[in-house]
């Protein structure tokens, strides 16, 4: 989802996702932690495949769900 507080719009696939992507500026700054932020492929391969953006840190505790 992408908001402003006062507007949003979901994006379902990836080609939505690259979509809004390309609205924003190309400098704008990503509001991350300390080891920046990744893009988590679950399952890839797999039915049940999807994306998700989380802040960057350890591996093992991204997929775990917990905070860095």
């Amino acid at each position: 989802m992408f908001t402003n507080h006062k507007w949003y719009t979901t994006v379902n696939t990836v080609q939505d996702l690259i979509r809004e992507l390309e609205l924003l500026p190309p400098l704008l700054s990503v509001k991350q932690g300390e080891g920046g932020v990744d893009a988590v492929i679950f399952n890839r391969d797999r039915d049940d495949m999807y994306l998700s953006f989380e802040p960057g840190g350890e591996w093992s505790k991204l997929l775990e769900g917990e905070q860095t």
